[in-house]
This record gives C-alpha cells, sequence and structure tokens, in this order.
C-alpha cells in the first residue's frame, strides 16, 4: 500500500484507510508504538495495554499496620545552597 505524508498542523502524518486499520485490529485512538529497523523502515504496532493503576491498587498486599514512617534520601546529601545542616 502507498501513502502520502501529510502536514497535519505543526507535524506531519500518514493517513490510513478504515480497511487497513480493520486487518490489523486497530481503530481510532487506539495507541500505538513506532519503532526503526536498523534499515531505517518504520514499523507501527499495537501497543499493550498498560496496567491501570487505581488509588486501591496503590494499597493491594497492605495488611493494615501501623505507618513507620521515616526520612527519605532525595540523592546526594550534599548541600547546595545556604540550607541549615
Amino acid at each position: 500500500m502507498d501513502a502520502n505524508i501529510v502536514k497535519w498542523g505543526n507535524s506531519q502524518g500518514i493517513r490510513l484507510s478504515k480497511e487497513v486499520l480493520e486487518m490489523v485490529g486497530l481503530s481510532v485512538n487506539d495507541k500505538v508504538n513506532i519503532t526503526l529497523t536498523e534499515n531505517k523502515e518504520i514499523v507501527i504496532s499495537k501497543a499493550k495495554d498498560e496496567e491501570v493503576i487505581t488509588f486501591k491498587s496503590l494499597f493491594d498486599g497492605w495488611t493494615g499496620g501501623a505507618y513507620e514512617g521515616g526520612e527519605f534520601v532525595w540523592g546526594d546529601e550534599v548541600p547546595v545552597g545556604k540550607e541549615i545542616w
């Protein structure tokens, strides 16, 4: 199948027919991965479903014990400015 690269706002795009999308199981607003091969070929494939993170899923495995907070290290503990240590 031949297609043209067209201007789309400040970007460029390639239009794919509905028939082509149906043949590969894609539809409007599906996420895709775009990869480049060593031969400078563009490969477009359907993106894998991402795991949905919900507030409830953040607590999966929590047994309900007391929270034991602690100090969090943000990186090198070297004073950068006029911090008081």
